[in-house]
């Protein structure tokens, strides 16, 4: 089951203290960033989320689910 605790451990795992991420592509004024084949707890997982207004602050979790 996907939940809010395990969305936030993927990213503190994979993004704290990366210095920077190139965005996937670009939609309207989002860069649109996906994590593919994230490894997390035996499982394989795809996360794709974008900074609102381009702002740090303001994470936006679009899709999260495992993959094989």
């Amino acid at each position: 089951m996907i939940i809010k605790e395990l969305i936030l451990d993927l990213l503190k795992e994979k993004l704290n203290g990366r210095k920077r991420m190139k965005p996937q592509k670009r939609v309207k004024n989002r860069d649109i960033y996906v994590l593919e084949k994230t490894f997390y707890s035996d499982k394989n997982y795809l996360l794709v989320f974008w900074f609102e207004d381009n702002n740090s602050d303001w994470l936006w979790v679009r899709n999260c689910y495992p993959i094989s």
